[in-house]
């Protein structure tokens, strides 16, 4: 499992197995602790899943709601899929964030 610290600054950039089935973890923990929030909901999306083949096969809130962990399957060699993981919080109003990482497809 990798974990991606959403408040680090770059462009998140893993290499996966188009066999491979594994999960990637947004950890929001820091941002969360300072505005003292948790996560409601949360949904991953692949934006160029058509172009690609990677998808997301499952989505859950973990560690005291303040981690997201995605589940990815699929891809073909040479191409990079943009996994988004949007959260919202428990707050009133809501606060709604996107976080982006990218996935490079390539024979391991």
């Amino acid at each position: 499992m990798e974990t991606f610290d959403i408040s680090a600054a770059g462009k998140a950039t893993i290499t996966k197995d188009p066999d491979a089935v594994l999960d990637y973890t947004f950890d929001w923990t820091d941002w969360l602790l300072a505005v003292t929030d948790t996560i409601l909901s949360a949904e991953a999306i692949v934006e160029n899943d058509t172009v690609c083949d990677v998808t997301v096969d499952d989505t859950e809130v973990t560690d005291m709601d303040t981690k997201v962990v995605v589940w990815l399957s699929g891809g073909i060699i040479g191409k990079t899929a943009t996994v988004r993981c949007r959260i919202t919080t428990n707050s009133t109003p809501a606060r709604i964030d996107d976080r982006t990482i990218y996935v490079k497809i390539k024979a391991r």
